[in-house]
């Protein structure tokens, strides 16, 4: 359960990277963390270290434009266009493979 929450956390802290916007994600149990647009740890803290922690972060109120959040189609497009192109070259091998082997009579 702990890797769960610690993996969720961790997710959801990368994507406030990604996006440009800073996030502050408390929790009653486990590991509370601000970070700020451009993905950085301002602050955490955990429960389990000290149970009556109190955490106190400074976060921007305003985000920053990144690439991700201007043209967020680029990726799994580069992603689509990768997997075609492997593709097209397995077949382009598979079409020579069948040319060079010798007729049967």
């Amino acid at each position: 359960m702990l890797a769960a929450a610690l993996l969720f956390g961790a997710l959801r802290l990368a994507a406030a990277g990604e996006g440009g916007y800073a996030l502050l994600r408390p929790t009653r149990f486990g590991l509370s963390a601000g970070v700020d647009a451009h993905g950085r740890v301002r602050g955490q803290a955990s429960a389990f270290d000290a149970p009556e922690t109190v955490l106190i972060v400074d976060l921007p109120r305003r985000g920053v434009t990144t690439l991700y959040a201007r043209a967020p189609f680029l990726f799994p497009l580069a992603c689509a266009l990768l997997v075609l192109s492997a593709l097209l070259r397995e077949a382009w091998r598979a079409l020579r493979r069948r040319r060079a082997l010798p007729a049967v009579a």
